[in-house]
């Protein structure tokens, strides 16, 4: 657990004051079971939401929701002891009845979450008595406690789920410090739980904050201004470009996650023009990523190859062979494919830094005969298009925020994960993903997320350009913000120094 200012360990927590946050995204669902912005998501839920465990930023288990728990029958079945002091938010009490609900929900095929490719191991749920759950695998699994303790894991209130219904993904009720009072448009309120069941370093429940209030803006140069003029706590995403200007100002600080972004082209080849894989290969040979990283994260960014970078993670090895820059090669490629349509339609997020991106990579084509144009769109339009294969190709980041790198491959090559930007055949590497995700030795695991990391770049489905790192910059009253191991916070112990 980290402090975003150590200052706070050696002062009494102050009560009172309403936390403001200022976010790049905003989120499709406050149902978790709906989530598909790892890196930003949580920053919702964590508000109202909670897991039976939870895994610290070393990666470590700790009891949350449930006291203990232990493994059964070879490690294919684990048991949950549940606290016993738990109510939701609409007083209704947190038992293993509703864990199973929760849970259940999760594995139901014909709820299609986003999240469930990540629980396919989860055979069944018993409730064993009141506060006793046992949760059924269909075979051993390295990942599963990682999954519980995350997204997937929350556990929703029942009673709510069933009387809200659809509404329930804009007014959710769960167990967690701080209860949902309004979602309007790209702000959101959440007022302090007070019979939330932790208790603070005073001896009073916890929060120590009256409130949460979220505000979502893709400019980053407004996200500055509000950290800059303390109107926001705290900002996500600031861009490498500005780091000086975060260390500069004596109010603000880093809350550092470990945590990237992954910068990449996705191209979708269910459809003319990228079921071309000449014209694929052309766009990728012809972006130069060494120039890209310069201008946009000089000093911090790194030139992909693959999607693993050094020192992000165990899977990585050097091995994996990317797309370098290589304009002669773009232009045989692009003649190759013998394309005569219009220009080509990359589109995009409206966020930093993806439209000067953008214009970079229009640049460098247009030096290989390649004409694109720009479409920038906001984020759930733009959800709704690349998600129903409905773009051609998209400039695209991947923020690799996952504790187990199954969550990474399952979500960008099994069939149920929710990454499926390209569009290309899953079965084989859905196969290689099951596989990897059984196995307990990390050289036979890195083995296989290399091979699918080289057949995607080999088949030109992705094109990895360069990754920055992910920082949050918080002013320097916010003390005891706890980091998750995902890269997310925990509001329940925050509090502003007065």
């Amino acid at each position: 657990m980290l402090a975003a200012h150590g200052a706070g360990a050696a002062e009494a927590p102050h009560r009172g004051g309403t936390l403001s946050v200022v976010l790049q995204l905003t989120t499709a669902s406050l149902d978790p079971l709906f989530a598909n912005t790892g890196s930003t998501d949580p920053k919702f839920y964590n508000l109202y939401a909670e897991s039976l465990l939870f895994q610290d930023s070393k990666l470590d288990f700790k009891p949350w929701l449930a006291e203990s728990w232990e493994y059964q029958n070879d490690e294919t079945a684990i048991l949950f002891r549940l606290r016993r002091d738990v109510r939701f938010q609409d007083g209704t009490p947190m038992d293993a009845e509703a864990v199973k609900f929760s849970l259940l929900r999760l594995i139901d095929p014909t709820l299609r979450a986003t999240v469930q490719s990540r629980a396919t191991e989860i055979a069944s749920i018993d409730v064993v008595d009141p506060f006793t759950v046992r949760i059924n695998l269909k075979q051993r699994s390295g990942r599963i406690l990682a999954t519980l303790a995350d997204t997937p894991g929350a556990i929703l209130s029942p009673a709510a789920l069933k009387a809200r219904g659809a509404d329930f993904g804009r007014a959710p009720i769960a167990t967690g410090p701080f209860i949902i009072e309004s979602w309007s448009g790209n702000r959101f309120v959440a007022k302090r739980n007070p019979d939330y069941w932790r208790m603070g370093a005073d001896g009073q429940r916890l929060p120590y904050l009256d409130g949460v209030q979220i505000n979502v803006n893709p400019n980053s140069a407004v996200r500055l201004v509000e950290l800059h003029a303390g109107n926001a706590h705290i900002g996500d995403n600031i861009q490498p470009k500005d780091f000086d200007q975060i260390t500069r100002d004596a109010n603000l600080n880093f809350i550092q996650s470990g945590q990237g972004v992954h910068q990449h082209l996705a191209f979708n080849v269910t459809k003319p023009p990228f079921d071309n894989l000449e014209l694929r290969k052309a766009v990728a040979l012809g972006i130069d990523r060494a120039t890209l990283m310069k201008v946009i994260a000089p000093n911090v960014g790194r030139v992909l190859s693959g999607f693993e970078t050094p020192g992000d993670g165990w899977v990585y090895d050097g091995k994996v062979t990317g797309h370098a820059f290589n304009p002669v090669a773009a232009r045989e490629a692009y003649a190759k494919s013998g394309y005569k349509g219009p220009p080509l339609t990359m589109m995009l997020i409206q966020r930093d830094p993806d439209t000067q991106v953008a214009q970079m990579i229009q640049s460098m084509l247009k030096t290989s005969g390649i004409d694109i144009k720009i479409e920038v769109l906001e984020r759930q339009a733009y959800t709704d298009k690349i998600i129903n294969h409905r773009n051609e190709f998209a400039l695209q980041i991947f923020s690799h925020s996952a504790t187990d790198p199954d969550t990474t491959y399952t979500n960008l090559y099994d069939k149920r994960g929710f990454y499926d930007l390209a569009g290309f055949n899953r079965e084989h590497t859905t196969e290689l993903v099951a596989q990897a995700r059984v196995l307990t030795d990390r050289d036979a695991r890195r083995k296989i997320y290399n091979e699918l990391d080289q057949w995607a770049l080999d088949n030109y489905y992705f094109s990895w350009l360069y990754w920055y790192p992910y920082r949050t910059a918080a002013s320097r009253r916010v003390q005891d913000l706890t980091i998750a191991g995902n890269g997310s916070w925990l509001y329940d112990a925050a509090w502003l120094k007065p």
